[in-house]
């Protein structure tokens, strides 16, 4: 059972990713990862011929088994980003602490006292002069 991602036309992406937070905030599942990266239009890497390629954006969103992805041109980045950061703080109401187990807070500690401390500088080595007596 392969889930093929479903590559969207910008405006769609954003109205697929509204609907992806407004579930998880009403019963569905409770994660929406979003990723973006680099993208030349490209499967397969190729040598060094990338100097004439129009580089986009590629990103992705999974909630769930549903994925969606969209390729935002160089041009139209600065306004995609403006219409996904609001999207994005419209839906960050939801957010839920993490709890921290008994375990991890301990694990903490200990590994902060395992890092070495750095070494001290001799007072006269600090570079400040000292002063001298007459």
């Amino acid at each position: 059972l392969g889930l093929a991602m479903t590559l969207l036309d910008n405006d769609i992406f954003i109205k697929e990713l509204g609907k992806f937070f407004f579930n998880s905030r009403t019963g569905g599942p409770k994660n929406v990862a979003v990723t973006m990266k680099r993208y030349d239009g490209r499967n397969k890497p190729k040598p060094d011929e990338s100097a004439d390629v129009e580089h986009s954006v590629l990103f992705r969103a999974v909630c769930g088994s549903k994925k969606i992805s969209t390729v935002v041109k160089a041009k139209e980045v600065n306004n995609f980003t403006i219409v996904y950061t609001s999207l994005m703080k419209e839906s960050m109401d939801n957010l839920e602490r993490r709890v921290v187990k008994k375990g991890e807070e301990e694990q903490k500690v200990k590994k902060q006292k395992q890092k070495p401390a750095a070494a001290k500088k001799p007072e006269s080595a600090k570079g400040t002069p000292t002063a001298l007596k007459k």
